[in-house]
């Protein structure tokens, strides 16, 4: 079994992708994320040392549960990996596709800045899809009926 199919695995049963909306004065900015979760310390660390990750946190459980960690993936290890768990995937495949296509749509708009005409036109051209993928990843987390 290839490392990507066990990612893959773990990110169905344990992981988020998920956008996050940060609004400020004058833009929206969009932040493709990728989280993976669980409790058993080993299993993350063969993650980390199998995939690269932006960050660990714990966090500390005083009530008789496990201590809960978490891994973070950057946007750029995003572009790398999802494509590699995408035939794998089978329940968070959707969502996937969605957090891919926003670190892209980010990814092409680096560098360009939103003062001037060009750049603004660019930034607004993609807005509307940015927010209907993160209204879309948005549902498709919901939990709940």
């Amino acid at each position: 079994m290839s490392k990507y199919a066990y990612l893959a695995g773990l990110m169905d049963a344990d992981g988020t992708f998920t956008i996050h909306i940060r609004k400020y004065k004058n833009y929206t900015s969009y932040v493709p994320l990728m989280f993976l979760y669980n409790t058993d310390g080993k299993l993350l660390d063969w993650v980390q040392n199998n995939f690269p990750t932006t960050y660990r946190r714990i966090t500390v459980n005083d009530n008789g549960w496990k201590d809960q960690q978490n891994l973070q993936f950057s946007s750029g290890n995003q572009m790398e990996i999802i494509p590699k768990l995408l035939p794998y995937l089978t329940i968070k495949k959707d969502r996937a596709k969605m957090v891919l296509e926003l670190c892209k749509i980010n990814n092409d708009l680096l560098g360009v800045t939103r003062r001037y005409n060009a750049g603004k036109e660019k930034h607004e051209k993609y807005n509307a899809r940015k927010n209907e993928l993160f209204m879309l990843v948005r549902e498709a987390n919901k939990r709940g009926k």
